[in-house]
């Protein structure tokens, strides 16, 4: 029903005021009740984590022998891609000054053994690197549906327009209701697929984990790898279906807007045209930027196929320790728990965030953690768990991971934490070390 446009001043005032009561301020982060899983806990950070370090430790008792349990995975697929049985021997030399307390250095010596080839080290690199491209597509996916995006502020309009009208107009302002719920459901329906796609990332990184170390047999994680890839691939498909409903949502705006200009009258109708013309504005925009994400997705999976193909004919021979990687850890005199590692003419962070067991027992395993920010890039981090055997109750393995989660350091699909090959036949074989190691 359209009324004439000289309304009585009780309809104009109350369409003032529910207009007041839905306001921009009020109505932002529509978004928010639509997030979920991965998008609701995947913020964008590109600076490390400041986590406090364990400043009782006894550097001290770090000398001798330790097995790496696991490590993050940007770290394990590129730094330690091919290589197992990763183990790390350490030299604590100590020094006393005159006017401060006593500092410890540890020199360290690391070494694993080749578990595979050079063409499939690469493949696993190449893997790895995907894996990540993936998981950030993810993450700029959530950006464009999260409060404050470009969607968000089309939506906080099209719920001020449908304020202005709906006493005037409330066939259209119900529509506009009625657009506002339906992206909001094809939004949480993006999330379901952006939830399940981080999934299946974390899933690809831990058999990439296996191809590089030789674990299990190659034909069976090949075989889950390019299922756990399809699978990512069809996320594709989920947030076409939405972007569809955002250019249906468009075209109902369109129609809305126009019957208010052919309609005229009364100013406050009017004056939503404005509103929904920007909301189309902002969803035409979010659309295009949405499919060129999902386009990125579809080429990456397409890219870890394409790897995979090489490490199921790579026909190079493992074999041999690992080279060995000496360096010097110089501990910091005012936080005992920092250290600076030196090696190979590179410096990196040493942080000792936790440990297990007791000094005057050499400790049981430690929580050991790196960051170093990157100009123009995202920083890179590594995260270890070492202990004095090959394998480490899991309860132990959780509280570190707490602890680490606790203090912002992400483990989520693009640097989860992956475990190291300790028990395998190659590692049982290589005990003990050449003499040049």
């Amino acid at each position: 029903m359209i009324l004439p446009s000289k309304q009585p001043a009780a309809f104009v005032l109350a369409a003032m005021f529910v207009l007041s009561s839905l306001s921009p301020a009020a109505l932002g982060g529509i978004l928010e009740e639509f997030s979920s899983g991965f998008c609701l806990n995947a913020p964008n950070v590109t600076k490390c984590p400041s986590p406090p370090t364990f400043d009782l430790v006894d550097i001290t008792a770090f000398g001798g022998k330790w097995y790496e349990i696991g490590s993050s995975a940007r770290f394990k697929l590129t730094k330690e891609a091919g290589m197992a049985c990763s183990q790390t021997n350490y030299t604590v030399m100590t020094s006393t000054s005159f006017w401060g307390p006593r500092t410890a250095n540890m020199s360290f010596l690391d070494k694993g053994v080749n578990a595979v080839g050079n063409v499939a080290q690469f493949g696993v690199q190449q893997i790895a690197g995907a894996a990540r491209g993936l998981c950030q597509n993810a993450r700029d996916i959530c950006k464009m549906l999260n409060s404050g995006s470009q969607i968000d502020q089309a939506l906080t309009l099209v719920a001020t327009a449908a304020g202005k009208i709906f006493l005037f107009h409330p066939t259209e302002s119900a529509t506009l209701n009625a657009v506002r719920a339906s992206v909001g459901t094809a939004i949480s329906a993006v999330n379901v697929a952006l939830d399940s796609l981080s999934k299946n990332v974390t899933q690809i990184q831990y058999l990439d984990s296996q191809l590089s170390q030789a674990n299990g047999t190659l034909k069976d994680n090949l075989s889950r790898l390019l299922n756990l890839t399809l699978k990512a691939g069809r996320v594709q498909d989920d947030i076409q279906s939405a972007v569809r409903a955002l250019a249906d949502a468009r075209g109902k705006i369109i129609q809305v807007a126009a019957k208010l200009v052919v309609a005229g009258g009364a100013d406050l109708p009017i004056k939503a045209v404005p509103d929904l013309g920007q909301a189309v504005f902002l969803l035409a925009a979010a659309e295009n930027a949405i499919l060129a994400l999902a386009t990125e997705v579809r080429l990456a999976t397409l890219g870890v196929t394409a790897v995979a193909g090489l490490i199921a004919l790579d026909s190079s021979k493992a074999g041999g320790f690992a080279s060995a990687n000496p360096g010097v850890a110089i501990q910091n005199a005012t936080f005992p728990g920092r250290l600076d590692a030196v090696w190979a003419s590179k410096r990196a962070p040493y942080l000792i965030l936790s440990v297990d067991g007791f000094p005057n027992q050499g400790y049981n395993a430690a929580l050991i953690y790196s960051c170093t920010e990157v100009p123009g890039a995202h920083y890179k981090q590594a995260l270890f768990i070492i202990s004095r055997t090959p394998t480490l109750s899991q309860v132990v393995v959780d509280r570190f991971l707490g602890v680490a989660a606790f203090h912002g350091i992400s483990t989520d699909c693009d640097d989860p934490f992956l475990y190291t090959v300790q028990t395998s036949p190659l590692c049982l074989a290589s005990s003990t070390p050449p003499p040049s190691l």
